[in-house]
């Protein structure tokens, strides 16, 4: 999802490439990959390449020459002192297949520079080697959605997402917060209807229905949304007045699709993994900012797969905050939509 503007533009610059992908939702949906005008992977990666385990560096280096793949682009960037597998195996190729090019973070000049925007830090690599990229647009999904008709959107008023579950605990804010920031921006902005957008997982969806419930005992407007395939959802993202969300994949789509985005960053680094485009913005707590156990170029926790941590970066970003946020950067409140663009 992130990527995806960076790929277009690898398309364009080098018309004649062929590229695999990891494995991911968006590349088997080729509505999507029409509407961001892609030719597409030639092939899916499967998902053993992520973490490069060492009872997987027989299977990867078969996919390599089965499919005479020359250069190996790896995003990842793990801190060293905590994981090294991936160069384990870059070493290990070298001993066999030196003609097997790796372009990596790893070589970048500073560790300073990796503390930058995931798709930043992709086009510099490609950059690096060179691949003479342009600007790359992060709005690709603008227009995926049919547009509501005037009457309907007379009816609904201004429709604002909450996506309020996360891969991670760690990454979710807390119930109460959710329910606090409905009532204020209704107070903001007077007519709203809510959709409270729910995650894959069953703790997300417990937590999506409390949230939806809380929100109605406030006499607001409530939509509960839990189930859908990932094409309806996406469309469904695309529709909305504002997304106020987690750290998440639902963050990447609205902003791909230029709708009204916060971003809420907890145990994860806006810096690094935070939206792109003018539509967007990036909330972090100072406990989030400030903490040891953050990993600055990953742009992630330490603790982040764990649970072990006492947790109190959940609470450093407050509904206030964002609505106050919100309005000091024009993103709310706002015109309702009329058409989409």
């Amino acid at each position: 999802m992130i990527l995806i503007p960076v790929l277009r533009e690898l398309e364009r610059t080098r018309p004649g490439a062929r590229y695999f992908c990891l494995d991911n939702v968006v590349f088997r949906r080729r509505e999507l990959i029409d509407h961001a005008g892609l030719r597409g992977p030639e092939g899916l990666v499967p998902s053993i390449w992520r973490r490069f385990a060492p009872e997987h560096w027989s299977a990867i280096t078969e996919f390599l020459r089965d499919n005479a793949i020359q250069v190996v682009v790896n995003l990842r960037d793990e801190e060293l002192e905590t994981d090294r597998r991936y160069l384990d195996y870059r070493e290990w190729l070298a001993r066999s297949r030196p003609e097997v090019a790796f372009w990596d973070l790893y070589d970048a000049p500073s560790r300073a520079e990796q503390q930058l925007p995931s798709v930043e830090k992709a086009v510099r690599v490609l950059r690096r080697e060179g691949i003479a990229l342009g600007a790359v647009d992060s709005s690709w999904l603008r227009g995926f959605a049919p547009p509501c008709g005037p009457s309907e959107q007379a009816e609904e008023g201004s429709t604002v997402g909450l996506f309020v579950g996360a891969s991670q605990h760690l990454k979710r804010w807390p119930a109460d917060f959710w329910v606090e920031l409905a009532g204020q921006l209704a107070t903001v902005r007077g007519s709203v209807r809510y959709q409270v957008l729910a995650g894959l997982g069953e703790d997300e969806r417990l937590l999506a229905q409390r949230v939806d419930r809380d929100v109605r005992a406030l006499g607001l407007t409530s939509e509960l949304v839990q189930g859908e395939d990932f094409l309806s959802f996406t469309r469904r993202l695309c529709t909305l007045d504002l997304l106020v969300s987690n750290d998440s994949a639902a963050v990447h789509i609205a902003a791909a699709a230029a709708v009204p985005t916060c971003a809420i960053y907890l145990a994860s680094h806006a810096g690094v993994w935070g939206p792109c485009g003018e539509t967007t913005l990036a909330l972090r707590g100072a406990p989030g900012r400030g903490c040891a156990h953050m990993k600055p170029a990953v742009g992630s926790c330490h603790f982040y797969y764990t649970g072990w941590c006492p947790y109190p970066c959940r609470r450093a970003v407050t509904p206030r905050q964002v609505v106050d946020e919100l309005a000091g950067v024009g993103l709310w409140p706002g015109p309702a939509r009329t058409s989409a663009s």
